[in-house]
C-alpha cells in the first residue's frame, strides 16, 4: 500500500521539476529587475517557458486532452499533490505566517500523507481530498507572493534580491492547468473501463441498469453479450463471484455477491477474509473472470497469486463448466 503512494509521487516528480526549474531561473533574473517594464517581460518569458513545457510535455502524451482516460488527470493531479506539499511545508517554516494559516498547513500536510494509508487506492484518496486542499494551497502561494515581495528601503539598494513573485506565478500557471484539466475531466469522463482505451460514446445494448452510461464500443458489446446470456439462462439475483477488475457486473446484471467483497481483487480485502468467504458457503456461486487476465482457470493455467489460486481450486472442486466466454469476460456454473 504504501509503494503505490511513493510510487505515484516518485514516477511524477520528474514532470514536475521542469515547472520547479522555470520558477528557479524566472526567481534568479527577477531578483535583478528593478524597472518594472522589466519585470513585466520577466512574467512574459515565465509564461512562455511555461506553454513551452506543456508543448513537450503534450509531444511527450502526458498533456493530453483523452478524458475518457485517467492519463488526462493523473500527472496533473500528483504534481498539485506536490505542489501542495512544498508550499504547506513553506507555511510551517516561514515566522510571516499567523497561527491559523500553520494550522490549515499542518492540516493539509496531514490529509496528504494520512489519509491514502490502508485504503489500497494509490493516490486516488488524495485527489478526492482536494476540495479541502485546493483553497488553503492557492490561499498560501497568494500569502507567499507578498509576503516575500517587500520593497526595497532607499539607500539600502542590493545587487540581487530575494522575490517569490515568479514562484507565485509559476505556482499559479502550473494550478490553471490542473484546474483544465480536471474540469474537462469532469464534463467528458464516463464508465471507468479497466484496461480498455477509445472514445466512449456507445451505450451497453439490452441493459436497462447501463442506461445513459456510455463505454467504449467494443466494451458495450461484451457486456451486452454478457447481458444477453443471463438473461436467456435466467441467472439474475443468482450469488456470483466476479474475478475481474469491474465490480459494476454485480449492479449491471443484478447479481448477488457471494463473499464479503465485491472487488475481491484488491489488496484490502485479505487472503484470510477471502478463503474464510469462500468456505463459508453452503453452495457454489457462478464465478466470472477476465479472458484478458487469465485466459483459462478451469485448467489452472494461470496462478498469479493466492486469491487466484483459490478460485482455480474452487472451480476444480466444484467440476464448474465454461457456459459463456467473448472477448472480455468468462462464466463457469458449478456441475450440480
Amino acid at each position: 500500500m504504501l509503494r503505490s503512494v511513493y510510487a505515484g509521487y516518485i514516477e511524477n516528480l520528474k514532470w514536475f521539476i521542469w515547472f520547479v526549474v522555470a520558477a528557479g531561473i524566472g526567481t534568479l533574473v527577477y531578483g535583478f529587475l528593478r524597472k518594472k517594464w522589466q519585470k513585466v517581460t520577466c512574467y512574459v518569458f515565465l509564461a512562455l517557458g511555461v506553454l513551452f513545457i506543456l508543448r513537450v510535455y503534450w509531444y511527450w502524451g502526458i498533456m493530453n486532452i483523452q478524458y475518457t482516460s485517467y492519463s488526462s488527470v493523473m500527472v496533473w493531479g500528483t504534481c498539485f499533490l506536490i505542489l501542495s506539499i512544498l508550499i504547506l511545508f513553506s507555511v510551517l517554516c516561514f515566522k510571516k505566517y499567523g497561527l491559523t494559516k500553520r494550522l490549515y498547513a499542518v492540516a493539509g500536510l496531514v490529509i496528504i500523507f494520512i489519509t491514502p494509508l490502508g485504503s489500497n487506492n494509490a493516490l486516488f484518496s488524495n485527489y478526492n481530498n482536494l476540495y479541502f486542499l485546493a483553497p488553503v494551497v492557492l490561499g498560501s502561494i497568494m500569502d507567499l507572493a507578498l509576503a516575500y515581495n517587500v520593497k526595497e528601503k532607499e539607500g539600502r539598494r542590493k545587487i540581487w534580491r530575494f522575490s517569490a513573485l515568479p514562484i507565485a506565478f509559476v505556482s499559479g500557471l502550473l494550478v490553471l492547468v490542473v484546474l483544465f484539466q480536471t474540469f474537462m475531466f469532469h464534463i467528458f469522463f464516463v464508465f471507468g473501463d479497466v484496461g480498455i482505451t477509445g472514445e466512449a460514446k456507445a451505450v451497453v445494448p439490452g441493459n436497462e441498469r447501463l442506461a445513459g452510461i456510455y463505454t467504449t464500443e467494443a466494451n458495450a458489446k461484451g457486456i451486452g453479450e454478457l447481458t444477453a446470456f443471463f438473461k436467456e439462462f435466467d441467472l439474475k439475483d443468482k450469488a456470483c463471484i466476479v474475478w475481474s477488475h469491474s465490480p459494476i457486473l454485480y449492479y449491471a446484471l443484478d447479481l448477488e455477491c457471494a463473499i464479503g467483497h465485491t472487488w475481491p481483487m484488491l489488496d484490502s480485502y485479505s487472503y484470510a477474509e477471502f478463503v474464510g468467504d469462500l468456505t463459508d458457503n453452503e453452495e457454489y456461486p457462478i464465478v466470472i473472470y477476465e479472458a484478458q487476465y487469465y485466459p483459462d482457470l478451469l485448467s489452472n493455467a494461470e496462478k498469479l497469486d493466492d486469491k487466484t489460486y483459490w478460485i482455480s481450486e474452487l472451480l476444480d472442486e466444484g467440476e464448474y463448466q465454461e457456459v459463456f466466454r467473448n472477448q472480455y469476460y468468462v462464466v463457469c456454473v458449478p456441475e450440480n
